[in-house]
C-alpha cells in the first residue's frame, strides 16, 4: 500500500504542479476575464461558439458560464510535534499557526460549468461541460494578479452520473494581448482520463454560499504507480482534512452567443 505522502506527492503533481518560479510575462488578469461577457478566453471550445462535439454539430451554445473557485495558500501548520509548511485551502478548518505566519504563494483553482446541446439534426443531446483552471501566485503586494510561476494544470470535460470527468488537456495561449484556452491534441487515444467526485453543483446556485467538495480524484489512466490499474486519492484521507478541495460558487459569466 502506498502511504500518504507518496499520494499527495502525485496528487500534487497532477493538480497543483509548478512551473519553477522565473519571471514571467503572463499578465492574466482572470477577474477582468470573468467580468466580460465577450472573453474570447473559452471560445475554442466546444459548446461556447458553436463547432463539434464527438463528431456532431453543436446545436444550443452556451449561455453562461457558472464560476466555482477553491483558493490556496501556504501555511504552517503543527504536525507530530514539528512545524511543517503546507498549502491550504482558505476554507479549511485546520489550524494554522499564528506564530509563525509566511508570505507564501497562493493559488486559485477553478471550476468552470455550462449547458450545450449537441446532435446529427435527428437527436439533440444535452451536454454539461467543465473547464478547470488553476493559476499560481506570487507573493507581491503592488500586483497580486501577476503570477511568476505561470499557469498549473488545465482540463476539459463533462459531467457524467454524477462525476466530472476530464478527458481533455488545456493549455492557456496568448495572441494580440489576450489570452485563450486551447485544447492539446492528445498522442494516442484515451491517454488522459481524470475523474472528480462528486460534482455537487446545484440548480440555482447561491453566490459565495453555494458549495461542495471534492472527495476523490481518480486517474482512469495507465500511471507510474498503479500500472494500468487507476489511481484514487481519497482527499481527506490524504490531507485529513474534508475541505482540502472545497470549491464555492462566485458568479456566472452571460456570454454574448
Amino acid at each position: 500500500m502506498l502511504n500518504c505522502k507518496v499520494y499527495g506527492f502525485v496528487f500534487c503533481c497532477i493538480l497543483f504542479a509548478y512551473t519553477g518560479c522565473i519571471e514571467s510575462k503572463y499578465n492574466l488578469d482572470i477577474k477582468a476575464t470573468l467580468n466580460d461577457p465577450a472573453t474570447s478566453f473559452f471560445n475554442t471550445l466546444p459548446g461556447i461558439k458553436g463547432g463539434f462535439y464527438n463528431r456532431k454539430p453543436v446545436m444550443t451554445k452556451a449561455k453562461k458560464i457558472e464560476v466555482y473557485k477553491a483558493s490556496f495558500s501556504e501555511a504552517t501548520i503543527e504536525k507530530d510535534d514539528l512545524l511543517e509548511f503546507t498549502e491550504l485551502n482558505t476554507h479549511s478548518d485546520l489550524p494554522r499557526v499564528t506564530y509563525r505566519e509566511i508570505d507564501g504563494f497562493t493559488q486559485d483553482i477553478y471550476l468552470l460549468k455550462y449547458n450545450f446541446s449537441y446532435g446529427d439534426g435527428g437527436e439533440e443531446i444535452e451536454n454539461t461541460a467543465v473547464i478547470l483552471v488553476s493559476l499560481h501566485y506570487r507573493p507581491m503586494a503592488t500586483e497580486p494578479f501577476i503570477f511568476c510561476t505561470g499557469p498549473g494544470p488545465a482540463y476539459w470535460g463533462v459531467v457524467n452520473d454524477g462525476y466530472i470527468s476530464f478527458d481533455s488537456v488545456l493549455t492557456i495561449k496568448q495572441a494580440n494581448n489576450s489570452y485563450y484556452l486551447k485544447g492539446q491534441k492528445a498522442k494516442k487515444k484515451n491517454a488522459f482520463n481524470l475523474l472528480f467526485l462528486p460534482a455537487g453543483f446545484v440548480e440555482e446556485p447561491v453566490e459565495n454560499k453555494s458549495s461542495f467538495n471534492i472527495k476523490k480524484i481518480v486517474r482512469m489512466n495507465a500511471n507510474k504507480v498503479g500500472g494500468i490499474k487507476p489511481l484514487v486519492f481519497d482527499i481527506p484521507a490524504i490531507f485529513k482534512d474534508e475541505k482540502a478541495m472545497h470549491f464555492t460558487y462566485i458568479k456566472s459569466i452571460a456570454l454574448n452567443n
